[in-house]
């Protein structure tokens, strides 16, 4: 199952917000049923896969009108929040890597997850990359063809959790270690300064 960390820096590339909320509540069954078989209870979108959408198509009209919906019913939070969901799913379904050898769906999982971790570290690319300010708590969007960094109160917080986690998963977990050095080509020593304490 794909961390929650690698869900919130999708969130945070693609919503501006890692929207921690919505990824807990989509994996609060896990708690009860690990692994893959929690996905039946809330991953509607998983369960679609191969009849309502493929990964050639991942978000099809359908999910649009779904959207657009929520957004008329419900307003502009939840139609977001709905699209996190519904990517959620994808995420699972991507990670899980159906048909793939295992040792080949362990070091494609494992260069995503250090992707995801660097990016976390790599606040400058966050902003000039996704288009997210993590320091100074801005989004860049385009509102009616105008391009303009909104102010997200709650964006330096979430950040800093993630960046926790980070530190958390760098401490932690060797192979992840030896992967952000081979290929995002990080200092040895400046990981285990980050990470807080030796490895």
């Amino acid at each position: 199952m794909a961390s929650r960390l690698i869900h919130e820096v999708h969130s945070l590339i693609a919503f501006g917000l890692p929207y921690s909320h919505v990824h807990a509540k989509k994996d609060a069954f896990s708690q009860r049923m690990p692994g893959i078989r929690h996905r039946e209870v809330g991953h509607r979108k998983y369960q679609a896969f191969g009849r309502a959408w493929d990964f050639s198509d991942p978000f099809p009209a359908s999910d649009a009108r779904r959207t657009e919906r929520v957004l008329e019913w419900k307003g502009p939070v939840e139609a977001e929040e709905y699209m996190v969901s519904i990517s959620h799913d994808v995420d699972d379904r991507n990670w899980d890597r159906d048909g793939t050898p295992p040792a080949e769906r362990t070091a494609i999982r494992k260069h995503w997850e250090s992707f995801c971790v660097w990016l976390v570290l790599s606040p400058d690319i966050l902003k000039s990359w996704a288009g997210v300010d993590v320091v100074a708590g801005r989004i860049h969007r385009v509102i009616e063809g105008i391009e303009v960094w909104e102010e997200e109160p709650t964006l330096v917080a979430d950040y800093a959790r993630l960046c926790n986690r980070a530190r958390l998963l760098i401490r932690c977990n060797k192979s992840l270690r030896e992967c952000l050095v081979k290929c995002w080509k990080l200092d040895p020593d400046g990981l285990l300064e980050l990470s807080g304490d030796g490895y």
